[in-house]
């Protein structure tokens, strides 16, 4: 697994953001956040993870809140010639939205 992280600092070189990148054994990216700081703490964060099939198609994906709860979930399948015929995304209650 590779992992890049990447800070962010203002003109007054006070730290302002922190991306990170997770990537699996395949260079597919499974992790990213970004949080941006503001003076007394964070101002925006988000976090999302995803996972493949065997083929390489994402077939889910999570958003995550600042206390690391689930946001929202969307799933996907694929037929075999890797063409997407299902999407579903589900709240933080796991309940379908769409």
């Amino acid at each position: 697994m590779h992992h890049i992280e990447t800070t962010t600092y203002d003109e007054n070189e006070q730290l302002s953001n922190i991306s990170t990148d997770k990537y699996d054994e395949f260079g597919r990216i499974i992790e990213w956040s970004y949080e941006q700081k503001m003076e007394g703490g964070c101002s925006n964060y988000s976090r999302f993870t995803q996972k493949y099939d065997n083929k390489g198609h994402i077939i889910e994906q999570y958003s995550y809140n600042i206390d690391g709860a689930i946001k929202e979930k969307i799933t996907g399948s694929f037929n075999s010639n890797g063409l997407m015929i299902e999407s579903s995304e589900y709240n933080s209650k796991n309940e379908l939205k769409k």
